[in-house]
């Protein structure tokens, strides 16, 4: 427990092979196990980093056990939108 997990999002281009895009405004959106939502946007929020073209990543304190829910969206041209989960286990005793 106490870990950050990195969670990446990815932007691309259906119309053009995929390619990768970066949209407008990208946002991550993610609750943990208690229910609390919090929203983070790229270029207001430092915790959002982008790594390359249509490229970013987050890190979520998983210090709380359960299943924790994100989301990355953008607006803009290049909206989109993915969800995913993770699950955050009681550590086992030595």
């Amino acid at each position: 427990m106490g870990s950050l997990v990195t969670v990446t999002g990815v932007f691309t281009n259906p119309k053009n092979n995929d390619a990768k895009i970066d949209p407008d405004i990208v946002h991550i959106t993610y609750e943990d196990p208690e229910g609390t939502e919090t929203t983070k946007t790229y270029g207001d929020d430092v915790e959002v980093v982008k790594d390359a073209t249509g490229e970013y990543h987050f890190n979520i304190d998983g210090s709380l056990v359960g299943i924790y829910y994100y989301r990355w969206w953008s607006t803009g041209t290049g909206q989109a939108a993915v969800e995913n989960q993770f699950n955050v286990e009681q550590a086992r005793a030595a």
